[in-house]
Parts: structure tokens; C-alpha cells; sequence
């Protein structure tokens, strides 16, 4: 019997030649853990994972200070999906809550004679991640701390949940400061009142995680690196300076167990290391394995409990020959401190078999492919035999052998046509399905899109007319180029066309910049027109021509002079002459599924190519002219005139104090003023229909107030979008190289590039860079103001800022990778 609410076979099809889920499945990375991940199959190896929220529940609960300290083992064979329960474990806490979570890559431990200051950084590096309230997880702890010295004051006084803590601290550090007072020695005071063997240091620095201002360098001083001293006499940390790496090994190990008491304090902590297969030694000749397992036997013997703490769980992973081998031959009091949870008997991952291939095949497959897709298949491992699934599972394969399996093997019988051209028909009506959501958006896409396109013209001699009336005579393509230097084009010009029109050479850069703001498409176009850098002998810029460039862009005047006089050039780009490249794109990376060779696709496709309109704009002789932007006086106009109309919502008013905005003193001093800072926002007003109100500290008032730790009655800092003070000439000073940048928002995004490229696998850390009411960084644009996506990224970086505060979100961003404040300068000339 046949289920009714299946999928139409031909749409199933059409999907499944058009993507296959399991490409680079089996590859799985560290970002994996901390990132999206992968469908997780809850059934694979669940004792694993079930033990480890047992333990937690034990160190969580228990009343005896030497349960409250836990190791476990799981041995694990390449591939058997460990990564996968280390993500569980992950997601679990982020989403349910109840501790912290600390991944450790043994294989990045590049130096392990300094084992203990880069498990340091680790630590440090680990808890500024999301936690599960919205916030990093070094501010849950630090919010937990605040609203304890909160209570130690009043304790009536409300809890005021870590986001709240987070938007109000930097506002009410401030006001304090203004009036003579240290927030942060009052908090740490109170803290210490009940922490009495915690570090002053220590906790001062986890309470500054609550800045958005200076958490970044916070917790690049609890990481053990150097601080300049103007920035920890400010935070009242030492600066850690002139420590050689010797030194800072020599203090790491109290360092962390300074940490780790204090923090599991406030939330259990489960530390897990992996990846301990590198056969490096330290100078005692020890290897990876043998110095992490030296380290867990350190930490489990050194770690003070007390009975009200949350518990700390170190697992270590690592494979079954490495356990017998190696670790099990060392001392047993090392063996019995890593496996103190099962009396040193490691818990094995198992392989798949014949029934757990099925689910997870299922899973992926819904999750990857169908779910997305709204399309239900005949069976959950469609196309795949469940037969032939289950005589592979007999085999006890690793998930990534199954993983690799079903991507080689992803396709289904539909007899193809034996004529290749009829395959290649078949690939584009069947790909043409599957162009994606806003493909206009991404930049990199719609260039290697082009750059395709272009590669099916390589050698054609190409004659005619385009649509605009410009001309093509005899132009042949030879080659399509990477640009160079490529360390000063940072991938804003896509790609180079090299060849010749009637047998003059041409060098055409081919720029693909949609970005809405003008700060990008300057740094884009700036580059495009330097043909002498770039070696180019003309620019084309690829921009839908509703995306105006703007009068008051400096990026004008650039296009203008670009076009008009060096012979460059603006293409439209419109969807209707992209899509059918992007199905030969498609139909390009989908062409085994099709056994089509590369030439074949190639071949095929120019006669779709040789006609494309967008294709010929680019490679035909400019017009020269550029079309005026006539809608740029209108919203000039209303730039300079909004300001003028009336606020239609107000701030609240005192009708008792003139009509003046209400605001908060708390020149008084006492505790009552730092608990009412952080907790009268949230009381109500049962007389003003539950409104918000406002409390005169100063008076000993006990009433709610509005707005005394928001930004709201502060008037905006005037922007450079606002108040252009244009400064042409601003250069910045990063490691020993100077960067010309004609803005300071390019300069934001300059720096972001360049940590971008060198760091490009941890660069997602500056998504926890927050101000008090907004993201500097998200994924979603939506969440900023104004936003520039950056290059290569799907982040986003909230470019609505002043100058001042630019220089200081520059500052946070390098900190965050570990550079010293001090490696980084600006320099502006012709400043009046």
C-alpha cells in the first residue's frame, strides 16, 4: 500500500540531483562543537553521554565536598562519532542550563612545555562563548557574583537577570565614577564577603566580563596575557607585563585553580579534552597523551570543593590504543584520577550496526534534505536500500565511513539519457530548482557564479551587440585570475579576465559589491580603480543598479571618475540574467550525479553563455557615462529636516521639576543606591498603569525609575553618517604594517578582514562582542543598525559608530585573538 502523502517522485529527484546532504559530512571540525553542528542522532552511543549528565547531576547535588569533583574516560576509534556526543553534550547545556561547558583540543596545544597556560587560555577562551541565558558564559558567572553582592546589601533586592546586568553596567560604572565611587571595588567587596579565599584579582576580572566596554580585555587578562598598563590601572588588574612564557606557565596552574574554584561556585563546570593522538613531546620527552593525563591528575588533586559548589566533570576522550598503550602504563595514581567515576574503566564508544545506520541515515537525510525541502520521501532512507544499509551496519562501520558511504553513493537509478547534451538538459531543468534564498545578497557566490560562467568562454571568439548598445569585437577570453597582492584586496576584486580585443590586451577586474552602505562599496570600488596596484587595465563593478551609490558617498565620486576617465564600467546585475548561470553553476557542482565530465559541462553551457546579457555588459567597451542618481537630493533633504519634527513619544516628564527628563542621582553613596542601580528598573507603577518611574536616589526615595541606566535620555553621539568630519588621510599602524583607509568605518572593516584571514578558523569569537543595548557583530543583520557584511563571512558588523568608539571596538576585536592593545595605532593627517 502506497503512502498518499508522499512526495511526487520527479520533485524527490529533482532534490536529491540538486544537492546531496552527506558532501563533507564526515569532516568534522572544532567549530562543530561550539557552532551549528550536525543532526544528532540521540541513540548513538546514549550511555556515553547519559553517564556524563549523571556525573553532573552527582556534583550538582552532592553534600560531600569529595564527590564534587569528577573524571571520566571515553574511549573512542577515528570517526565513531565522539564529536558528535561532545556536541550533545554542549547543546544540552546551552539550551537546559546547568553549567558551563570547556572544550579543549589537545592538538592545538602547540608547545607542551606550557601545557598549563594554554589549557589557561582555553578555559578563558571557552567561557566566553553563549552560555544558556543570551549572554557569554563568563557573564552568567559574573552576574550570578553581582546579583549575590545585590543580596548581601538587600536581601529583598530582586534578581536581575544577566542580560539586564550586562545592558545596565557599563551606564552605571559610569555614573558612579562621575560622583567619585568604584562600582567594581564596592561589587568585589561584597563578593569577597562571602568568597573569603577567592582572589580580590580574579574576581574584579569576572565582574568586568559584565562590560561590554572591557570584557574582551578582561578576559584577555583571565587568558594570562598582558594588559598595557593604562588599561589594567583602569580595571585595577596587574598588568601582567614583561612575563616571559616560562613565567606565565609558572603561574597558570594556580591561575586556573583560582578560576575554576570561583566559578563552579555559581554553575558546574564540565571540562572536556580531546584530540590527544599528536605524538609531540615535551623537553622530559613525555607525549600529548601523557602530559593532558599528568594534567587531569594534577587538576583533580588540586581542585578545592566545598560543599555548596556546583561540581567541576573533566572528560577525557581518546582513542582505545592510546588508553592501553600509553596512558595505562603510566603510574596508577595517574590512571586512577582520570577514570575516578567508573573505577578506571573507560566508557567505549561503539561503532553503528545494522539497525542504528538506518536511524542516523534517516535522520540526516530529514534533517539535511527533506524537512528543508517540505517533501516527504517513500521511505525514511530513501534513496538508499535499507537492505544494503543493514549488511553495511553488520560491518560495525565508524559514522564518518557511513557518512562518506552514503555521499559517494547518494543518487538515484532515473535512468539517464545515454546522450550527454540530454543529460546536461535534464541537470539544468532539474537544478533549476534549487537557486537560493536571496542569492543576491552574496557576494562570493554570485563571483564564483561569473567566474564559471566565464571559464565556459575561455578561447571563443565573441562578436556583437548588447542590450545597452555597446560593442564586442573579436574578444577572447584566455584566462580567468586570481588577483594579487591579495593581501591588500582582501577579495573585494573578485577575479581578473586576461585576453585581448581585436588583438589589443585587456585586464578587466571584475568586482562584485551589493552591500547597501556606502563604507563598503567604498572599500570595494577604492580598490577596483587602483588598476596600477592591481594591475588591471579596466574596472568593472557588478551591482544591481537599484542599489544606489549615493551623492554623499565618497564612493561617488571614485565610480565617476573610475567610469568617466580610466575607461571603467557599472553592470546591472539583475536576476533574470543571473539564474540561468547559476543553474549551470549548479548543474557544474551536481555533474557526477549526472555523469557529466567538466569539459561536457563546459561545452554544453555556451550556448547559454555566449548570450548572456550580463556576461557581454562585462566584457563589452564602456560607455562612459554613469546614470545619475536623482533620488539622493530627496533623502538628502530629509536628512537635514527630520530632525525638526516633533517627537511624537517623549521621553516621561516630571510635570514637578519643569518638564524636565527624569534621571537617577546616587550621589548618597550608600549600598541602597547600588542595589536600586541595577533592580528598580524592573518595579512598576500600579498607579500609572504599570509604566515604568523613576527614583530620586539622592532623597531616599524608594520609587521605580525610567531610564537612569539606559542610553535613552542621553542624546546619540554624533555619527560620521550625521556630522561628516571627513577625514581623508587616516591611516592605522597593525603589527609592523600600515593601512590606508579613507574612513573610519573602513577602518573597522579593514581590521575585521585582516583577523578574518588570519585567524579564519576562530573568527566567529567577535560574535560576542556586545554594547549595552546592541550587537557590534550577529549573524543576522536585522539585530544591528547598520550593517556590513563581512567578506568571506556570513557576519555581519554594526558600522553605526563614531570614531571613538571605532578605535575602541578595534581595540576589543584584536584583544580577542590575543594581540596587546599597544599593536595596534592610528595615524590622521590634516585632522583640524
Amino acid at each position: 500500500m502506497t503512502n498518499s502523502s508522499v512526495s511526487p517522485l520527479n520533485e524527490i529527484h529533482a532534490a536529491i540531483k540538486s544537492k546531496n546532504p552527506f558532501k563533507n559530512a564526515g569532516i568534522v571540525q572544532e567549530q562543530n562543537i561550539w557552532g551549528e553542528g550536525f543532526p544528532d542522532l540521540t541513540s548513538l552511543n546514549k550511555k556515553a553521554s547519559d553517564t556524563v549528565f549523571k556525573a553532573l547531576e552527582q556534583v550538582k547535588n552532592s553534600k560531600t565536598s569529595h564527590e564534587k569533583v569528577v573524571t571520566l574516560v571515553w574511549t573512542a576509534s577515528q570517526g565513531v562519532g565522539k564529536t558528535h556526543n561532545l556536541k550533545r553534550i554542549r547543546k544540552h547545556l546551552e539550551q537546559e542550563g546547568g553549567g558551563l561547558f570547556v572544550y579543549g583540543n589537545a592538538n592545538k596545544y602547540t608547545d607542551l612545555n606550557l601545557i598549563q597556560y594554554q589549557f589557561q587560555q582555553t578555559l578563558a577562551n571557552s567561557l566566553a562563548y553563549p552560555g544558556s541565558q543570551g549572554v557569554s558564559q563568563w557573564q552568567e558567572v559574573a552576574a550570578a557574583m553581582a546579583n549575590e553582592a545585590l543580596k548581601a546589601i538587600d536581601p529583598n533586592a530582586a534578581i536581575t537577570s544577566p542580560p539586564q546586568l550586562v545592558n545596565l553596567f557599563d551606564q552605571v560604572y559610569t555614573n558612579w565614577l562621575n560622583e567619585g565611587k568604584n562600582l567594581m571595588t564596592k561589587l568585589s567587596q561584597k563578593v569577597l564577603q562571602s568568597k573569603r579565599q577567592a582572589d580580590p584579582y580574579f574576581v574584579r576580572a569576572i565582574l568586568w566580563t559584565l562590560s561590554q566596554d572591557y570584557s574582551p580585555l578582561a578576559i584577555k587578562w583571565l587568558a594570562g596575557d598582558a594588559l598595557d598598563q593604562t588599561t589594567a590601572d583602569y580595571l585595577g588588574l596587574p598588568s601582567n607585563f614583561n612575563k616571559t612564557n616560562q613565567e606565565r606557565e609558572s603561574y597558570a596552574f594556580d591561575s586556573i585553580l583560582k578560576i575554576l574554584n570561583l566559578v563552579s561556585h555559581y554553575n558546574s563546570v564540565i571540562i572536556c579534552f580531546d584530540e590527544l593522538e599528536s605524538f609531540k613531546v615535551n623537553d622530559a620527552g613525555f607525549t600529548t597523551s601523557q602530559v593532558m593525563a599528568q594534567l587531569v591528575h594534577n587538576l583533580y588533586n588540586s581542585l578545592m570543593q566545598s560543599e555548596l559548589g556546583q561540581g567541576i566533570i573533566i572528560l577525557t576522550v581518546v582513542l582505545p590504543d592510546i588508553w592501553k598503550s600509553t596512558i595505562m602504563m603510566m603510574p596508577n595514581s595517574i590512571v586512577e584520577r582520570m577514570s575516578k567515576y567508573t573505577n578506571k574503566k573507560p566508557i567505549n564508544l561503539d561503532p553503528l550496526n545494522s539497525n542504528s545506520i538506518l536511524d542516523l541515515v534517516a535522520l540526516w537525510l530529514q534533517e539535511e534534505l527533506y524537512k528543508p525541502l517540505h517533501l516527504t520521501p517513500p521511505h525514511p532512507v530513501y534513496p538508499f536500500d535499507e537492505n544494503q544499509l543493514r549488511d553495511f551496519g553488520k560491518e560495525k562501520p565508524s559514522v564518518r565511513e557511513v557518512l562518506a558511504w552514503c555521499a559517494e553513493h547518494f543518487d538515484v537509478d532515473d535512468p539517464l539519457p545515454d546522450n550527454p547534451a540530454e543529460r546536461f538538459k535534464l541537470a539544468l531543468e532539474q537544478t533549476s530548482q534549487s537557486i537560493p534564498e536571496n542569492y543576491l545578497e552574496d557576494n562570493n557566490f554570485i563571483a564564483e557564479v561569473l567566474a564559471l560562467a566565464f571559464k565556459t568562454l575561455k578561447g571563443e571568439c565573441l562578436e556583437g551587440e548588447t542590450s545597452s548598445g555597446e560593442k564586442l569585437n573579436s574578444v577572447v577570453i584566455q584566462d580567468i585570475a586570481e588577483v594579487e597582492p591579495k593581501a591588500t584586496n582582501q577579495g573585494w576584486i573578485n577575479f581578473k579576465l586576461i585576453g585581448q580585443e581585436q588583438d589589443k590586451p585587456f585586464k578587466i577586474g571584475v568586482a562584485v559589491i551589493q552591500q547597501l552602505h556606502g563604507i563598503s562599496v567604498g572599500a570595494g570600488i577604492k580598490r577596483l580603480s587602483d588598476y596600477k596596484t592591481y594591475d588591471l587595465s579596466r574596472g568593472c563593478l557588478v551591482r544591481s543598479q537599484d542599489r544606489k551609490i549615493k551623492k554623499q558617498w565618497d564612493s561617488y565620486n571614485v565610480i565617476n571618475q573610475m567610469i568617466e576617465q580610466q575607461g571603467g564600467e557599472w553592470v546591472d546585475l539583475s536576476g533574470e540574467n543571473l539564474k540561468p548561470l547559476i543553474n549551470i553553476y549548479s548543474v557544474f557542482q551536481e555533474k557526477t550525479n549526472y555523469r557529466l565530465s567538466e569539459e561536457e559541462v563546459l561545452e554544453f553551457s555556451q550556448e547559454l553563455t555566449k548570450n548572456n546579457s550580463l556576461l557581454l555588459e562585462i566584457l563589452s567597451k564602456p560607455s562612459g557615462h554613469i546614470k545619475p542618481d536623482n533620488g539622493d537630493d530627496i533623502e538628502l533633504l530629509k536628512a537635514l529636516t527630520e530632525h525638526n519634527k516633533p517627537n511624537l513619544q517623549p521621553d516621561k516628564l516630571n510635570p514637578e521639576n519643569g518638564g524636565k527628563v527624569i534621571t537617577t542621582d546616587i550621589t548618597n553613596g550608600d549600598d541602597k543606591a547600588l542595589v536600586n542601580a541595577f533592580t528598580e528598573h524592573n518595579k512598576l507603577n500600579p498607579e500609572n498603569s504599570g509604566k515604568v518611574i523613576t527614583t530620586d536616589i539622592t532623597n531616599g526615595d524608594d520609587q521605580a525609575l525610567v531610564n537612569a541606566f539606559t542610553e535613552q535620555n542621553k542624546p546619540n553621539p554624533p555619527s560620521e553618517e550625521t556630522n561628516p568630519k571627513k577625514e581623508k588621510n587616516i591611516a592605522f599602524l597593525f603589527n609592523g604594517s600600515k593601512y590606508e583607509v579613507s574612513s573610519w568605518k573602513e577602518l573597522l572593516i579593514t581590521v575585521c578582514n585582516l583577523m578574518k584571514s588570519y585567524h579564519a578558523t576562530e573568527f566567529d569569537k567577535v560574535l560576542n562582542l556586545k554594547g549595552r543595548e546592541r550587537y557590534y557583530f550577529s549573524n543576522d543583520p536585522s539585530h544591528l543598525k547598520r550593517s556590513e557584511q563581512i567578506q568571506g563571512t556570513d557576519i555581519y558588523v554594526e558600522i553605526n559608530l563614531s570614531s571613538e568608539k571605532i578605535k575602541k571596538n578595534v581595540k576589543n576585536i584584536i584583544a580577542l585573538f590575543g594581540y596587546p592593545e599597544d599593536s595596534i595605532s592610528f595615524e590622521i593627517k590634516g585632522e583640524n
